[in-house]
């Protein structure tokens, strides 16, 4: 219990700064750059995000279990190099998909430079271990080594971005910010845990991919309903549109962000402990504190957009108002997943509710191509309640399937 707390603790204060620094970031960059060009940048974020969540394989989700219950050093060594091997296959197939995607974008296709070193960030993604620190419940040291980058990635951005003429450098400096992660947490791992990647057979990294790709596949359809969005947006709608549904994205992000150590510290503590006492009333909380939230937003959401992002993204409140209620789902939903599920042997439930949610998700993105593409970015946020919904729901009923058989 006493190492829950330091996690929860030490993880909601570096949230606390690594929540702040975005609302100083962004706000910055959606008055230095035009809307136009914001457009281009919030595409790119999109396409890394999209790349990563391929590239992770589903290790964040899979790895975490296997040390929680067994932190036998030469096993996580061989972890790693596995990690290592399977994250540089799947690189070709992201490079692939990356720059075809920009090569036939009208929109984007004009600033190849500033995606090119965008990329870079993807590359520093591979020998990113932040798996490791979880299973060891010693996630606040990474993300204390995040926000360090991210302070200096910052005064970096006020020190040199200028104009929308610096987008190039926009992009410099964000790949240096993920690359400066990787070697300092590869840094601590190689001097204090002495965990070095151990090398291994064919055999067994086959295994560890076989055993990860269900996890992996339940991420790629996460990606569908989350970062889909967004690419719809660029690849189907107007930059303006996407700046407009980025800038209300980002709250909705931000709102998940504020849970998101309370799901981190509590996922390992529930697989060694299976303290659901502790584990509800962490949940009804974490609920009040959304439900409090969201009211607030729907008040003022219009001046908070205004105060954060000037008047020119006051359109955006439409979809902040949509993706609220939104919220309220993913909050319950990632709870009653992994943290919920896992210890009680129904990880595949919480894989298949997102596998669901996301062939859903296609289905309505299908559906809202055949409407007004004036109103997509307003269309997309709905198929997020729908989707966010669709997960709480089975991963809700397949919790109390197991609770009526236990008892």
């Amino acid at each position: 219990m006493a190492g829950l707390k330091k996690n929860i603790i030490n993880l909601v204060i570096v949230q606390l700064v690594t929540y702040i620094i975005p609302f100083l970031q962004i706000p910055y960059l959606t008055r230095i750059l035009d809307i136009e060009i914001f457009g281009v940048y919030a595409y790119s974020l999109i396409l890394i995000q999209i790349s990563n969540l391929i590239l992770d394989f589903g290790f964040n989700l899979y790895y975490p279990q296997l040390i929680a219950n067994n932190k036998n050093f030469n096993r996580i060594g061989k972890l790693i190099y596995s990690a290592i091997v399977i994250k540089i296959i799947l690189l070709i197939p992201i490079i692939l998909f990356y720059f075809i995607l920009i090569i036939n974008n009208a929109l984007y296709n004009n600033y190849l430079l500033f995606f090119f070193f965008s990329f870079f960030s993807i590359i520093g993604n591979i020998f990113n271990f932040i798996w490791l620190y979880q299973g060891l419940e010693k996630l606040y040291i990474y993300s204390r080594v995040v926000i360090i980058s991210k302070i200096l990635s910052l005064v970096a951005i006020f020190l040199f971005i200028k104009s929308k003429d610096d987008l190039v450098l926009l992009g410099i400096i964000n790949s240096t910010q993920q690359i400066t992660i990787v070697l300092i947490s590869i840094f601590w791992i190689t001097l204090n845990l002495k965990i070095p990647p151990i090398k291994t057979n064919l055999k067994y990294i086959k295994v560890i991919a076989i055993k990860s790709f269900e996890f992996f596949f339940s991420r790629a359809f996460v990606t569908i309903y989350t970062s889909g969005c967004g690419l719809l947006i660029g690849n189907y709608g107007t930059s303006t549109q996407m700046s407009i549904y980025s800038v209300a994205d980002q709250l909705y992000k931000a709102a998940q962000q504020i849970f998101s150590p309370v799901n981190q510290a509590i996922y390992p503590y529930m697989i060694r402990t299976k303290d659901y006492k502790k584990f509800y009333k962490i949940l009804i909380t974490c609920i009040v504190i959304c439900l409090v939230g969201c009211i607030i937003g729907w008040i003022w959401g219009s001046n908070i957009i205004t105060l954060i992002y000037s008047k020119n993204y006051i359109p955006a409140i439409e979809v902040l108002n949509i993706l609220l209620v939104a919220l309220i789902f993913n909050i319950i939903a990632v709870l009653l997943g992994y943290p919920a599920l896992a210890p009680i042997g129904l990880s595949k439930i919480a894989n298949i509710s997102v596998i669901y949610a996301g062939i859903l998700q296609i289905i309505l993105f299908i559906a809202i191509l055949q409407l007004n593409r004036a109103q997509l970015h307003i269309y997309i946020a709905y198929t997020v309640i729908i989707s966010e919904f669709t997960v709480m729901s089975i991963r809700y009923l397949a919790l109390k399937r197991k609770n009526e058989k236990l008892q």
